[in-house]
């Protein structure tokens, strides 16, 4: 059987109340409930990585989980053997620090936000292991290896082609109100 892996970057709904398990998402894993990527809607608070190890803002690709349904079923209309080995899609491109701010405008109330800096990642990685702070491993690595965390990063970072966005971009307030 032939396959594809869909590259989509982050879903707008991970920042919905309850994150992505309100949709029955990431709930076998725990990285899908709310607060376990980035911020959490219902307490105000941040924990970002703003700049990677030589200097440039970390940006995050983000896409509505229904556009994905619609891309993926467009796929299934094309002939798989023209298949990639990786389907990329784009949907709104934006830093870290952007989308935290966007929220707090939309929430008109200012997160408490950490900032880490890249190099102290692994770090603050170990530390959370040691003292078992499962609010701070859930979105970053589900084992205590650093490396998880660092691949997580670059999967986030990385620039995915654009190749399939909603003419209708789901309208943020959707999410955190």
């Amino acid at each position: 059987m032939r396959y594809t892996i869909f590259a989509c970057g982050v879903f707008f709904e991970r920042f919905a109340r309850g994150g992505l398990a309100s949709m029955g998402i990431g709930t076998s894993n725990a990285i899908g409930y709310q607060g376990s990527y980035l911020m959490n809607m219902e307490t105000n608070t941040a924990e970002i990585v703003e700049y990677n190890t030589v200097g440039n803002p970390i940006s995050v690709s983000m896409t509505s989980v229904h556009d994905l349904a619609r891309f993926i079923v467009a796929a299934l209309d094309l002939d798989q053997c023209v298949w990639p080995i990786e389907f990329r899609m784009q949907g709104d491109r934006k830093t870290v620090t952007e989308i935290v701010q966007y929220v707090e405008v939309v929430k008109g109330h200012p997160f408490e936000t950490t900032v880490i800096a890249a190099p102290t990642l692994s770090t603050a990685l170990q530390q959370a292991v040691y003292y078992q702070d499962h609010d701070k491993l859930n979105g970053r690595a589900l084992t205590s290896r650093v490396e998880d965390v660092r691949v997580q990063l670059i999967r986030t970072s990385r620039h995915f082609t654009l190749a399939y966005t909603s003419t209708i971009p789901p309208d943020i307030q959707d999410f955190v109100m």
